[in-house]
């Protein structure tokens, strides 16, 4: 058994910072031998929500609701090395879950946390804070109950006994086998009642009523999001929780074809990012609105695959250290998932633009509601981000280009070459 004990960046620090720290944590458990239980543990500064993206990383029984920026980090990580956070599997009271209290003495957060690999997490039966305990800190102690079972090692061979088929060839001794069998049945019967005990359980459920929309002939059950054609679709209309998605896909199937990155007979290059892992984060891109919280940790997710692929660079004195942000966008040569999903947002613009005026697509296209908008800043639609695209670009009279599919397919490949996005 290995355990890691972190402290993890605060969530002020600079992203390069914290992306060096995860790729050290990365570079350590990969030097744990295959065969140890590898246990890490410590403050991690993260909060974890009950977002159903990291379900698959994060228990039910968080003290937050929504993830900061390093829980999303964080899960993110367990994703692409199949281990779960286990301290947050266990329901114990709220007081029992926080980790640290604020100086105010007002404010608790769980912060500390202890992550293991999927497979081994029957062996740890319990996670929770001690308050009692002074350690003359904000921090509570945790307290982890680890069951874990030695094997013993027999030297001494011991006497195998074999059955005597030969005697159920005599029917007095099969006669009185079965009077046997039948008298242990009886006993059984006779000390478990399965009708009483189930009544004596005390068990209490949660109904929970869904509400339906009935339009006559069906009735749909009406929900706050939902899956359609690979794509997430929620009420608010926010491509956010699609976009962690398809980041959390991403890590997945890294972790799926580890062994292949990892190989020593395939040479590491960008072509294997490009097959394997791109495709799966930017399935349904085209429809994409990039804020520049989202751009920034697609921009994370990709440096972290690059640095697994492409491993540490040796210097002269014989030391290693992890590819800088500039290294790795040198070798992706200014081509990186940004600019491809936004090349591939023109690519699907000139196509709506060509469609017929009957076209449901071009129908929603240039629909307008009527209602009035909400008091705030109106939310940034997909035409106003790609129309921001164009204007980089310094195409004029787009739309009269995009009627023409090989003078549209030049410009979208004018961007690809130039990468002015």
């Amino acid at each position: 058994m290995t355990l890691i004990n972190i402290y993890a960046l605060t969530e002020d620090k600079e992203d390069e910072i914290k992306e060096q720290f995860y790729e050290e944590l990365q570079r350590t458990q990969d030097r744990v031998p295959k065969h140890d239980i590898i246990i890490i543990m410590g403050d991690m500064n993260a909060k974890f929500g009950k977002e159903k993206v990291f379900s698959q990383a994060i228990g039910r029984h968080t003290l937050h609701n929504i993830s900061n920026e390093n829980g999303e980090m964080v899960a993110n990580y367990a994703i692409s090395n199949g281990m779960f956070l286990i301290s947050t599997n266990f329901q114990h009271k709220k007081i029992h879950i926080g980790m640290w209290i604020s100086p105010d003495h007002q404010t608790i957060n769980q912060i500390d946390h202890v992550m293991v690999s999927k497979e081994k997490m029957r062996l740890i039966h319990d996670v929770r804070s001690k308050r009692g305990y002074n350690c003359d800190s904000g921090h509570f102690l945790v307290q982890i109950k680890i069951k874990q079972k030695l094997i013993t090692v027999n030297n001494r061979q011991t006497q195998k006994y074999k059955w005597d088929r030969q005697l159920f060839n005599q029917k007095e001794k099969i006669i009185k086998y079965q009077e046997k069998i039948q008298s242990k049945l009886q006993e059984i019967e006779e000390e478990t009642d399965i009708n009483q005990d189930w009544q004596n359980l005390n068990c209490t459920r949660k109904t929970i009523h869904p509400t339906y929309m009935d339009t006559g002939e069906k009735q749909f059950e009406q929900v706050n999001s939902f899956k359609y054609l690979g794509a997430m679709v929620n009420t608010d209309n926010s491509i956010e929780e699609e976009i962690k998605e398809r980041i959390a896909a991403g890590n997945r199937a890294y972790h799926v074809h580890k062994k292949l990155f990892t190989s020593k007979l395939i040479s590491r290059n960008v072509k294997l990012y490009n097959t394997l892992i791109r495709p799966t984060v930017k399935y349904a891109s085209e429809t994409w609105v990039l804020k520049e919280n989202m751009i920034n940790k697609l921009m994370i997710f990709e440096r972290k695959i690059m640095r697994k692929i492409l491993g540490p660079t040796r210097l002269d004195d014989g030391y290693w250290r992890i590819k800088t942000n500039q290294e790795i966008n040198d070798i992706l040569k200014g081509q990186n998932i940004i600019g491809f999903i936004k090349k591939q947002r023109l690519n699907w613009l000139g196509h709506v633009e060509r469609m017929a005026e009957d076209n449901n697509v071009q129908k929603i296209n240039r629909w307008k509601p009527m209602s009035k908008r909400p008091i705030g800043r109106p939310k940034k639609r997909w035409d106003d981000d790609v129309l921001e695209d164009i204007k980089s670009m310094n195409v004029r009279n787009w739309k009269n280009l995009a009627q023409n599919r090989d003078r549209w397919k030049k410009v979208v490949e004018q961007a690809r070459t130039l990468n002015r996005l």
